[in-house]
């Protein structure tokens, strides 16, 4: 082998160990790259799943709370109904007791809402003709104790129970109704409250 052959075969091999480390060298960066990438997906990966699960526990929540908030909404109406059908109930059978525990129930109201001076009692023509005798005598002797009197207005009422007072111009509605009506919210909330016991 002569020189030049010699000078030849030194130049292949470093050609050769240079392509070597040129593959080697890209094979290695080649590998550098492909983990960098999988770490860099894996990472992504991790963080698409964490705001999925995030967003999911969100969405859950958020059923929970409007399922709660219908379910209290739907017990409230429920207490409402129950409310609003006592509050009915007892104003219905106020209505209905016998004619006695009726007037004495009515002779408390007009004691408690007679003014001083002369005034109008006015009720319906039912409760008018089922007065007992001596009543107005009866609730006069009591009223006069406040200097106050009541003459029973002839012509009956259109009011479905209780009665008003009249001063003049004046007039005092103690119907069952307006006077459930002006305690409306103090019954509701003791009866609520009965609910929650």
């Amino acid at each position: 082998m002569n020189g030049l052959e010699q000078i030849l075969l030194k130049i292949e091999e470093d050609n050769n160990l240079e392509v070597h480390r040129i593959l080697d060298d890209g094979r290695q960066r080649a590998e550098e790259y492909t983990q960098n990438a999988i770490a860099e997906a894996s990472k992504e990966a991790q963080s698409i799943k964490d705001d999925a699960e995030k967003k999911a526990a969100l969405m859950i929540e958020s059923a929970k709370t409007g399922c709660e908030a219908y379910v209290s909404k739907q017990e409230l109406a429920a207490k409402s109904d129950v409310v609003s059908e006592s509050i009915k109930y007892a104003v219905e059978q106020i209505k209905s007791m016998d004619d006695e525990k009726y007037f004495e129930a009515i002779s408390s109201l007009i004691l408690k809402y007679a003014q001083q001076g002369e005034g109008e009692l006015m009720m319906n023509e039912r409760d008018i003709a089922r007065m007992p005798k001596g009543y107005m005598k009866k609730i006069n002797a009591e009223l006069k104790k406040s200097d106050a009197s009541l003459v029973l207005y002839e012509i009956p009422a259109k009011i479905d129970s209780g009665f008003i007072i009249r001063y003049g111009g004046v007039e005092e509605n103690c119907t069952f109704d307006a006077l459930v009506e002006e305690k409306i919210d103090e019954i509701k909330d003791k009866l609520y409250g009965q609910l929650k016991a």
